[in-house]
């Protein structure tokens, strides 16, 4: 009993047990879900760090539906016949895929007949349904390209914050998989290069696009905590310029105004942008700096996960992905043991405040890096680690030395 006592006491072994302790408690404050908002907060601000592109996607051009589209046309939602419009001035500039995220599961008079014609007679365009399920409600799709290849869900995932992180590419109601909105347009754009979607070498299930293998979140990677991963569910890769999409509106289309080689074998996204339709969607840029960036309209969110994907298969650009929970905690506990060491080895309290600083530095320095190469390292939980584990050795050591100062006294 007194060896065992004697063991404890020991410096070294009483250090190594309040850095495991400490360790385990970050771990038990986690898989509980309470460093959940935090880490999606910090999740944000390294995604934020992240470089932009130079230049907006020359794939990819967007066709607003804006305020002023609305008040020229003196109603909403527009008619079949203004879709139609829109579309045959669209397919005379030869756009490889078009996308109406417009929701048309009924027709809105005039023109009907020629805008079913126009759906079923062009294979590269793709409408919107929603797939809905839970408190939301479904949407169905345009019922003459119902059951066809020519459809996609636009859900977009919000996290417990109402922030967008997560993308759906695929779903399952048990009969059969539905497609997303952004997975069909980058099919059919990707077509052409021959890349279509294979199952990895390495583990069959995961999708493969050209030499990159989306991994599919799970319950609890990274920051989240029984998460509801159903489906086919990424990270998404917001990254890109100011103005990451040349876009015209729906005025400017039917005037005539845009040049043909703008279009021509692009893939061209229609949704709305316009405050009195409400489709707004918050995301990590939300609390960055300019008010340009405080909301984004769902048909940008959507072109973003496309340019996301063709990205992914042509240019061979990884996708955001956690690292596996076994790894994390080997993570978190190498903070906690980096601690103890600041502990042990720093009395000064000014110096002990730099230490502290300097390594929350170095931290954020490789979480920044690993997002570099789009690797989501957690931060919140190794800081708390290396917080908590020196300022308790510290005291440890420091009562310890002033009973011994008081034993030779």
């Amino acid at each position: 009993m007194n060896a065992a006592l004697k063991i404890v006491q020991s410096q070294p072994v009483a250090v190594l047990i309040i850095s495991m302790l400490v360790v385990l408690a970050v771990l038990g404050l986690r898989s509980a879900g309470h460093l959940e908002s935090m880490e999606l907060s910090a999740y944000d601000w390294f995604a934020r760090l992240l470089p932009e592109d130079s230049a907006p996607d020359p794939r990819i051009v967007l066709i607003g539906v804006t305020e002023n589209d609305i008040r020229r046309q003196q109603r909403w939602p527009l008619t079949d016949t203004t879709l139609a419009q829109a579309l045959n001035a669209l397919l005379r500039h030869r756009p490889r895929v078009i996308g109406i995220d417009i929701y048309r599961d009924f027709q809105v008079p005039p023109g009907g007949p020629e805008l079913d014609a126009l759906l079923t007679g062009h294979s590269n365009i793709i409408a919107v349904m929603k797939f809905g399920g839970g408190a939301q409600t479904s949407i169905a799709p345009p019922p003459v390209l119902q059951h066809t290849d020519q459809i996609g869900f636009n859900d977009l995932l919000l996290d417990r914050d109402g922030i967008v992180r997560r993308g759906l590419l695929f779903l399952d109601d048990g009969q059969r998989t539905h497609y997303s909105f952004p997975m069909r347009l980058a099919m059919l754009y990707l077509r052409a290069s021959g890349i279509t979607p294979q199952s990895d070498p390495l583990d069959p299930v995961h999708l493969q696009l050209g030499p990159t293998t989306f991994r599919p979140l799970e319950a609890n990677d990274g920051a989240y905590v029984d998460l509801d991963a159903r489906g086919y569910q990424v990270m998404l890769d917001f990254k890109g310029a100011a103005a990451p999409f040349q876009s015209f509106s729906l005025t400017a289309l039917l005037s005539g105004q845009i040049n043909p080689e703008s279009i021509k074998d692009k893939i061209v996204l229609m949704g709305v942008m316009a405050e009195s339709v409400p489709d707004l969607f918050h995301t990590p840029y939300s609390s960055g700096l300019g008010a340009e960036r405080r909301a984004m309209y769902g048909v940008l969110v959507h072109a973003h996960i496309v340019g996301q994907l063709l990205r992914a298969a042509l240019d061979g650009r990884a996708t955001p992905t956690p690292i596996r929970k076994d790894r994390d905690a080997m993570w978190i506990m190498l903070w906690g043991l980096m601690g103890s060491v600041l502990g042990l080895g720093v009395r000064s309290p000014w110096r002990f405040a730099l230490s502290a600083l300097g390594g929350l530095t170095l931290l954020a320095f490789l979480v920044h890096l690993a997002f570099l190469e789009e690797w989501w390292l957690s931060f919140v939980p190794p800081a708390l680690a290396w917080l908590a584990s020196s300022s308790l050795i510290t005291a440890y050591v420091s009562n310890q030395e002033k009973r011994d100062r008081a034993l030779l006294m």
